[in-house]
């Protein structure tokens, strides 16, 4: 059974009301004294985006709901669903874990990347990452410098990018290298309207389009995001 309008305005209202505790909590700015500005530029929305989450008349979207977790160390099931707690449990720390480590390169290394010369580049690898689980033999790590894709992974995040995953399938999140740049680049590659395109997620930043003449290069296809680790201590 569909959600009535009732309803439907009943839970943003309600997600407003744990939005703003949550930031209450974070010692964000009230209401009125920025905090609707620092939402929006810390989410790279509109303020007028922002206001309608912090005022009961809009939903984010489900691709920002992992970053909402992240920012502010709560559980998708309590934002957006109301249940549960507004925290998670703390856990004891764990070791390390045992899936083996992903070489951290710069953003012009990647540019390399693809060629396949992996062997000959693992020694230009800042420091090794460690992952999990295997991501595949080939694949490299990004630290994020920049805010262009902040709604999935802000700036301090790590990327890893399997190189074996090429080409992409539309909607796939890639590392990617446009025609005569000397660095590589974090998008989302979009087909639509019988068009390529590179989408950043922040809308300050312009989408690419892609020729099929170009030399645009894509050099993996994303498979983890990692966010940034805050230490207070």
């Amino acid at each position: 059974m569909k959600a009535t309008g009732i309803e439907r305005d009943a839970g943003k209202q309600a997600f407003s009301d744990r939005l703003n505790q949550l930031l209450d909590e974070a010692g964000w700015p009230p209401k009125g004294r920025g905090r609707q500005i620092k939402l929006a530029k810390v989410f790279g929305v509109s303020q007028k985006g922002a206001r309608k989450w912090l005022e009961g008349e809009g939903f984010p979207e489900y691709w920002r709901w992992a970053r909402f977790v992240a920012e502010f160390s709560t559980t998708t099931d309590w934002l957006f669903g109301g249940t549960g707690a507004p925290h998670p449990a703390k856990t004891p720390p764990q070791p390390p874990p045992q899936g083996g480590t992903v070489p951290l390169i710069t953003w012009a290394t990647a540019v390399m990347w693809y060629t396949g010369a992996v062997t000959a580049l693992a020694h230009k690898a800042i420091r090794p990452v460690h992952v999990a689980r295997n991501l595949g033999p080939d694949t490299f790590a990004l630290l994020i410098e920049d805010d262009s894709m902040c709604a999935l992974a802000p700036a301090g995040s790590i990327i890893f990018a399997d190189p074996a995953m090429c080409p992409p399938s539309s909607g796939d999140y890639v590392v990617c290298v446009l025609e005569n740049d000397d660095r590589a680049i974090f998008r989302r590659y979009v087909e639509r309207d019988d068009r390529k395109y590179l989408d950043p997620l922040n809308p300050t930043y312009p989408p690419s389009q892609i020729y099929d003449d170009a030399e645009d290069v894509f050099v993996g296809v994303v498979r983890a995001v990692r966010p940034p680790e805050i230490y207070l201590k």
